[in-house]
């Protein structure tokens, strides 16, 4: 199987049901957020985006005219999500406050993720 799509079968789905729980779970989120050891979720977070960022940039950093390059971009920014939380910590979290406290902003993140979610399902399950 091409790399391409095993990513998008992957990706895809998981973006797709994250956005279902992110707007589904908004307040909760938002709570969680707010009571949480900010330090050490930025850090850990950080973490992760940096790895799966660097493990999808490592076997996919395909930059062709199509839809497979929404997997590079999306390995690229992992990457650079987890630098900037490892590295700025408090900026990244006064971001993310923004975000969640403006119910507007917080859906349009979500149906950006719903959106990738469903496009990259889209190529990993119907096309290939």
């Amino acid at each position: 199987m091409d790399i391409s799509v095993f990513l998008a079968k992957v990706l895809g789905p998981y973006l797709f049901v994250m956005a279902i729980v992110l707007y589904a779970n908004m307040r909760k989120f938002k709570a969680m957020l707010n009571e949480g050891n900010v330090p050490f979720f930025m850090f850990v977070s950080g973490a992760k985006s940096l790895l799966f960022g660097l493990l999808i940039v490592s076997c996919h950093n395909i930059w062709e005219a199509d839809w497979k390059v929404v997997i590079t971009i999306l390995g690229w920014f992992l990457v650079i999500r987890g630098i900037l939380r490892l590295f700025c910590p408090d900026h990244v979290y006064k971001v993310v406050q923004k975000v969640i406290n403006s119910p507007s902003a917080f859906c349009i993140v979500a149906l950006i993720v719903l959106i990738i979610g469903a496009y990259l399902s889209y190529f990993g399950y119907m096309v290939s």
